[in-house]
């Protein structure tokens, strides 16, 4: 199950293991969805039909921008051991010292935004990664100091490698 905000909304969804079955707030629903790319997908509940693209995905605050007909929409998803471990005091997407940036996908290099030597605040637009044939910003997920930087325009990198490394 995830809790999901979207502005002032908060609704709780669950699907089962078949992926077919949907609950919205503890009631069933009948949706289907058809992916159409790997960032694209059309969902139908009942008469109504959604286009919804993945425009920025942030796995580790688990936070979405999505575009639904259209509307840019931000979403912040808890699952429950999110939840399990804020009730413990441990919310890992109130870190604020980075060691390092690694690539959320594989992709080429658009253009590097920072230099050796740069302060960085969480938030602050480091490089571009064009993937699929979409352009991604790429922001700072904290606070740190460019300490090297392992890429450059026009490489191809890998998911998961690092990219940029912080003191």
């Amino acid at each position: 199950m995830y809790k999901v905000q979207t502005g002032n909304k908060q609704f709780e969804i669950s699907v089962d293991a078949s992926g077919l079955n949907f609950t919205l707030n503890s009631k069933a629903k009948n949706i289907q969805v058809n992916r159409l790319s790997a960032r694209a997908y059309l969902v139908r509940q009942d008469e109504k039909e959604y286009f919804i693209e993945l425009l920025e995905q942030d796995n580790l605050k688990k936070n979405l921008l999505l575009k639904i007909n259209q509307k840019r929409v931000k979403v912040k998803l808890e699952d429950h051991l999110d939840a399990l471990l804020k009730t413990i005091g441990v919310d890992f997407s109130k870190s604020s010292k980075i060691s390092n940036l690694k690539a959320p996908m594989p992709g080429l290099v658009v253009d590097v935004l920072c230099k050796v030597g740069q302060q960085v605040k969480k938030d602050d637009q480091l490089l571009v990664l064009e993937a699929m044939k979409m352009e991604n910003v790429i922001k700072s997920s904290g606070e740190g100091t460019v300490q090297n930087i392992r890429i450059k325009q026009g490489n191809t990198v890998d998911k998961g490698e690092v990219l940029i490394t912080f003191n």
